[in-house]
């Protein structure tokens, strides 16, 4: 579809590669079998260089905030957050779900999509794709809920300047 969507857009700067009605003409043919072949050795390259270059964004990507939860709470930890302004959800669990889509929490939950993806390279599929979409969504609810706690304990409230706001009429 792609080779032949080539050939079609450019059949207005190269006519011989289609005719006026839209079909390939001999030439866009053998034109429409090079694009095919081309494309093909760039999604098999490409799927080994992505598959690697996934592999280190995702560590990257656990290492960073494990570092965040880490030093958060070894050295800016205010245990007395956890229980003011009226403890855990003073507002309810209507708020808590309420930020859950503006936050993009609910999008780090979308990377068990890959074992899904690569599921046909797995070795063993019946066992390991299971495996691999639970532990990501365990891994990942954990690292969020760490860093949640690292950032609700590391709040140092009396420095944190609110302006008062007034609306006058």
């Amino acid at each position: 579809m792609e080779a032949e969507a080539i050939i079609m857009y450019t059949n207005k700067y190269l006519p011989l590669f289609s005719t006026a009605s839209g079909y390939l003409t001999p030439l866009g043919i053998l034109t429409a079998a090079a694009l095919i072949g081309v494309f093909t050795i760039i999604q098999v390259i490409g799927v080994n260089v992505f598959g690697k270059v996934n592999t280190a964004i995702t560590i990257w990507k656990f290492i960073v905030p494990t570092i965040t939860v880490i030093l958060l709470m070894t050295l800016y930890l205010h245990p007395g957050n956890f229980t003011a302004y009226g403890g855990f959800a003073p507002l309810g669990w209507a708020a808590v779900f309420t930020a859950l889509i503006p936050s993009g929490i609910i999008w780090a939950y979308e990377g068990f999509r890959q074992a899904l993806e690569y599921a046909g390279e797995a070795k063993n599929p019946r066992r390991d794709v299971p495996l691999a979409l639970i532990l990501s969504i365990i891994l990942v609810a954990i690292l969020y809920m760490a860093l949640e706690v690292a950032f609700i304990g590391g709040i140092e409230w009396g420095k944190i300047y609110l302006p008062i706001v007034r609306v006058s009429m």
